[in-house]
């Protein structure tokens, strides 16, 4: 009963933050899609990726996870090897989408898409690139709340960070827009 009230207060929570920062779906055609999207300008220290450069104030998308997607996936109770398969077929439905997007005037002057997870190890597996976040304090911040956000969508996340927590420490993860819609494009 106190998760399910506490994963509601975290979905409200969710969904003011997408619409402070901007963060959108992939479409607006009722798919489920894993990934959400948001343009801004890049704040962090330079990293290259696939050749591109990305420089402070380069514009970029960002690339967030679908939570209210995982929260209704980890309530079907299909168990973590269940869930990975789930979430593994979205990822490889969602990239395609990615990229079409991509190619939307909108994205004109993004040449990088990037996010911040703890599913590095998967993510290079699609072909993004992944790097340690350099500023210790945006480091211990954005581990903290991921790790607070596995717990409330996932019921045994608590176990699973004491677990192995060396696991749940977020990385950057990053593909240029070329190779994404080389890869991914249709």
């Amino acid at each position: 009963m106190r998760m399910a009230w506490l994963r509601r207060l975290w979905m409200l929570w969710e969904a003011l933050f997408r619409k402070l920062a901007g963060v959108r779906p992939l479409r607006n055609d009722g798919g489920e899609y894993l990934f959400l999207l948001a343009t801004r300008p890049y704040v962090g220290k330079p990293f290259l990726v696939d050749g591109v450069t990305v420089k402070k104030h380069d514009l970029v998308a960002e690339l967030h996870m679908n939570n209210e997607m995982i929260v209704h996936v980890f309530a079907e109770g299909h168990g973590m090897v269940g869930l990975s398969k789930r979430l593994l077929d979205a990822g490889r439905l969602s990239l395609p989408v990615v990229a079409e997007r991509m190619q939307d005037p909108e994205f004109e002057g993004v040449e990088v898409v990037y996010g911040i997870s703890f599913v590095h190890r998967v993510a290079e597996a699609f072909g993004f690139h992944t790097f340690p976040m350099n500023n210790p304090f945006i480091r211990a911040v954005t581990t903290w709340y991921l790790r607070i956000l596995f717990q409330v969508v996932n019921p045994n996340g608590r176990k699973f960070i004491k677990r192995d927590p060396d696991m749940f420490v977020p990385r950057v993860i990053a593909i240029s827009k070329q190779h994404l819609i080389e890869r991914y494009g249709r």
